[in-house]
């Protein structure tokens, strides 16, 4: 049986360009193109089959998830991704996010991982409050999912 992971967020959050890391291939993140709907991966791993779905995080795609959840069943471990250096969609981050879980009612939450990308070493005295205050948005999500 195969695990399904899922990479959620909005729109140039990075998901490919983490999905591009884990797979060291970083030649493709050169002139990366937005994910059209849901890209899919296998890869296999100490002997286990994952898939890895790169879902694409454009408005109207976003909206096709939630609207028919076929796309988000069965996945067993999500990472979702916000870019921290863009405060201006932490509210929309995790209005998406909110959503998410609400239409997943049977997601083990602890299967969630948040990730705050796009935290550039040379950045960390600037990004610091933005940091904080997107880390604070997405424990009140947690708190009221």
């Amino acid at each position: 049986m195969a695990h399904k992971i899922g990479f959620l967020g909005l729109d140039a959050a990075g998901k490919t360009a983490f999905l591009s890391v884990l797979g060291k291939t970083y030649a493709s993140m050169i002139d990366a193109k937005p994910t059209k709907g849901i890209e899919r991966t296998q890869t296999s791993v100490m002997g286990q089959t994952i898939d890895l779905w790169d879902y694409g995080g454009q408005k109207h795609y976003r909206d096709r998830y939630l609207r028919s959840v076929k796309d988000l069943e069965g996945l067993n471990l999500i990472f979702f991704l916000v870019d921290v250096q863009n405060p201006d969609r932490f509210e929309e981050a995790g209005s998406y996010l909110t959503d998410l879980l609400t239409k997943m009612p049977d997601f083990d939450q602890s299967n969630l991982i948040i990730c705050f990308h796009k935290h550039d070493p040379e950045l960390g005295v600037k990004l610091k409050k933005q940091l904080r205050e997107a880390w604070t948005l997405m424990e009140e999500v947690a708190e009221d999912a």
